[in-house]
Order: C-alpha cells, then structure tokens, then sequence
C-alpha cells in the first residue's frame, strides 16, 4: 500500500471536514471505499467501535481504516493525515480569529458553513440507518418487485426489509437520550454489554 496515498485522502478530509466527527463520515467512507473494499456494513461497525472507544470519532475511524489498509503504519499515517491539517491551521489562524471575529464576512462564512455541516451530519446518519436498520436484501427483493409491475406485496414482505431488533435499539437510543438525558457513553457501554451478553444465551 502507497502511504502517500493512504495519507492524502485524510490530509483532505482533515482540512475540509467541517463540523466534527460525524460530518467527517462520509468522506471517511468515501476514502475507505478508494483505500480498501470496505463495505457499508463493515463502515457501520467501525463507526459503532469509534463511538465506544476514547477519542474523537474521526480520529478513531481514520485509524481503523488505516490500519485495516496497512497495518499500525497505515494507521499512524491516517491519524497524523486526518490530524495535521486543523493542528496547522488552529497554529496559524488562532491569532487571526480574535482580530475579525466581528466581521461581518467571518459571520457570513460561518452561516453558509452551519447548514452544510447538518447536511453532512445528516447524509453521515442516513448511511448508517441504511446498513443497520434495514436488511438490504429484502429491500432490493422488494424494489425488484415493484419495478416488475407487481403490487402483491404482504405486510411479511415488508417486515423482512426491517431489522427489527436494530431499529426497536434505534427507537429506545433516541428516547433516552432526548426525554430522559442519558448519557450517550453510558448508552453505547450498556448496548454494547447487553448485546454481548444476549449472545452468551
């Protein structure tokens, strides 16, 4: 594996990735499609053990790619690509950002920037819904089906597009953290722990 092109895609999405770690996502999967034959399903592994493990989402997700490309040196040329751009600029602009935080084009910039960022979020949150709240065979099963002409269709067929037990963990997460406040890590620890011990059953 070429390091050098194992380091520029991150490099990119380090200086362009506006918004943190989950608007950073889908050009992670961009670059790990490029990098490897990573699949949506093994993206959406990754993206639940970044979650669980210490340190900034993308930082973590950049590594594993690497490493999942090149091994520990793939993966220390990912993190210091994604790291090193935000590293250089915070250096050169922390100076600069006091000086025109009151102009009125920083503000502009940074209004154009916010709605983007929860486009990013959002295309990062649709892709992970895809690969773990629908089985993705039925759902071309289905597609297949209607684009046939065929409308016999049962509500079964329709379940099996589900996964159910993902999307009733889905449906719980968002109350939880919305209504009652619970903690996300302690969300993701407990999933995590039940899921492990669900499996030992």
């Amino acid at each position: 594996m070429n390091l050098i092109s194992l380091f520029y895609p991150f490099f990119k999405i380090g200086l362009f990735g506006f918004g943190g770690g989950l608007a950073m996502l889908p050009f992670i999967f961009q670059a790990a499609q490029q990098i490897s034959d990573m699949t949506m399903q093994d993206f959406s592994n990754l993206v639940a053990l970044s979650q669980i493990t210490p340190g900034p989402l993308a930082v973590n997700a950049a590594t594993y790619v690497g490493y999942n490309a090149a091994g520990f040196l793939g993966a220390a040329v990912a993190t210091i690509g994604v790291c090193s751009p935000s590293f250089m600029i915070v250096l050169v602009v922390s100076e600069m950002l006091e000086k025109f935080k009151e102009s009125k084009v920083y503000e502009a910039i940074l209004a154009a920037i916010r709605p983007a960022t929860v486009g990013l979020v959002a295309a990062a949150g649709l892709m992970i819904c895809k690969s773990s709240l629908f089985n993705m065979q039925a759902v071309h099963e289905i597609k297949k089906t209607l684009q046939s002409g065929a409308f016999n269709l049962s509500i079964l067929n329709i379940a099996d597009a589900f996964n159910v037990a993902e999307c009733v963990v889905f449906a719980v997460c968002i109350v939880l953290i919305l209504k009652f406040k619970v903690s996300p890590i302690k969300l993701m620890l407990s999933v995590a722990f039940a899921a492990l011990a669900i499996s030992f059953i």
